[in-house]
């Protein structure tokens, strides 16, 4: 960058700083020219842009606001203010969609930053899809607004909450090995049987033929007796031949027949794992799953007395795992593949922590008891 370069960018910042100072002291006017001359000379077009949305939203131009907002996104992706306040409008306009997409892009840019996190709690409770077989739970909740445990409650509930979220299938490459892996071995073995049976009783079958038939050079050498010995030992060897044929056969088509029930099994059941949903929302866990048959399994949250997350080595490998459900002693519900092993982790200990605010608050008398 040459001196003079240098030394327009250092004027443009003076500008900008002076338009700052100006907007800060309410000189509306004054800083709304101090920002469009920055744009006209093209310096400073994010920062120059969010602070004319500021002031058009101060006059009450809520449009105008959004369009700056826009231009400030669109000339800086990182201008997490111009993103909030993108936001803001569209809750205003009740455009919730666009507005939980620029909350999300604060929060990314800025994930420290709770106040984002309360809005976005804030939008998502606004938004929900009503969910009424779960019962009336969660609005008991969120009336409760002197109880601090209820609040909590409904805070974990909106962060955990996931509606008819589909399991990680690579989660299940245990099972999945449990059936490929007999499957493969039935094919292997199945195969070679069925081709050597094949290719032995066909072979006794050609040396009988052989046998019947001599040259005419044999038949001239032989005698009768010997003749009818050479067909005898051809015939006794073409019995032997087809018995162990005939077995190979059998279990040629036996194993083959095993490898079809386990690819039919294996089919159906990926089939029921993609079919399965698990939706966790006010209080509950529900689970539905079924292949000719729907089962919906509701599981309150309230009840259960154990989180626990589950990894074998394979979901090391996968870097997913099982949630473990206990209710009582003996009734223990697992749930594999919902989440990524991190992912799990953070849900079993917020699940445990909604199960004691649930326990704790004062709405559950009479209502989950």
């Amino acid at each position: 960058m040459s001196q003079s370069q240098q030394s327009l960018v250092q004027q443009a910042k003076e500008r900008f700083e002076a338009g700052k100072k100006l907007y800060d002291g309410k000189s509306y006017a004054a800083a709304k020219a101090t920002f469009e001359e920055l744009l006209s000379l093209g310096y400073m077009r994010s920062e120059s842009e969010y602070y004319l949305g500021l002031i058009a939203m101060a006059g009450g131009d809520d449009a105008g606001a959004m369009a700056d907002f826009e231009k400030s996104v669109a000339a800086d992706p990182k201008a997490a203010d111009a993103h909030f306040y993108i936001a803001e409008l569209s809750v205003k306009q009740e455009n919730f969609p666009k507005a939980k997409e620029h909350y999300l892009a604060v929060r990314s840019l800025q994930p420290q930053n709770n106040n984002i996190k309360t809005k976005l709690n804030s939008l998502d409770a606004k938004t929900r899809v009503p969910t009424p077989f779960l019962g009336d739970i969660y609005d008991d909740l969120r009336e409760a607004a002197d109880d601090k445990y209820a609040q909590s409650a409904v805070r974990i509930i909106d962060e955990t909450r996931m509606i008819d979220r589909k399991l990680i299938l690579k989660a299940y490459l245990g099972s999945r090995l449990a059936y490929l892996i007999p499957l493969l071995v039935c094919r292997l073995v199945g195969g070679p049987l069925l081709n050597a049976g094949y290719t032995q009783v066909n072979k006794a079958k050609g040396d009988l033929a052989f046998a019947e038939n001599p040259s005419a050079e044999v038949r001239k050498k032989e005698t009768a007796a010997q003749r009818q010995s050479r067909l005898d030992r051809a015939f006794a060897e073409l019995r032997q031949a087809q018995d162990v044929g005939s077995k190979k056969l059998e279990f040629g088509i036996l194993f083959l027949a095993l490898a079809s029930a386990l690819f039919v099994s294996y089919r159906l059941y990926l089939k029921e794992v993609r079919n399965t949903r698990v939706t966790v929302d006010r209080g509950f866990i529900v689970i539905t799953s079924g292949l000719f048959s729907r089962r919906v399994r509701p599981l309150e949250i309230y009840q259960i007395s154990h989180f626990e997350v589950k990894q074998t080595f394979l979901n090391m490998k996968t870097n997913d795992g099982t949630l473990i459900l206990m209710e009582g002693e003996k009734k223990t519900t697992e749930i594999r593949g919902l989440l990524k092993y991190p992912e799990l982790v953070n849900l079993a200990v917020k699940l445990r922590s909604l199960h004691l605010d649930l326990r704790s608050t004062s709405v559950n008398k009479g209502v989950m008891g």
